[in-house]
């Protein structure tokens, strides 16, 4: 089932490469591992995340930053 929800970062590990997503009535379930968290800016949109956990309690999820990894996706993959 295809879904979708509006997330607000939280915060970020010191070391810049997670970064903790939460919203209101929304959560990463099961089997969204590995989806995108979608920035949108003046009418672009950016992944800024990739869904790796979340947690039973609250409206909490983490994501590994996209930014962390900027030059390993620009080197093997030519999006820069």
């Amino acid at each position: 089932m295809l879904r979708s929800g509006v997330f607000q970062v939280t915060g970020s590990y010191n070391d810049g490469r997670f970064i903790w997503i939460s919203g209101e009535g929304v959560n990463v379930r099961p089997g969204d591992s590995g989806g995108s968290d979608i920035h949108y800016d003046n009418g672009r949109y950016y992944l800024v995340g990739v869904n790796s956990v979340s947690f039973d309690t609250g409206f909490n999820a983490g994501a590994s930053s996209v930014f962390a990894h900027f030059n390993k996706i620009c080197r093997y993959t030519g999006v820069c």
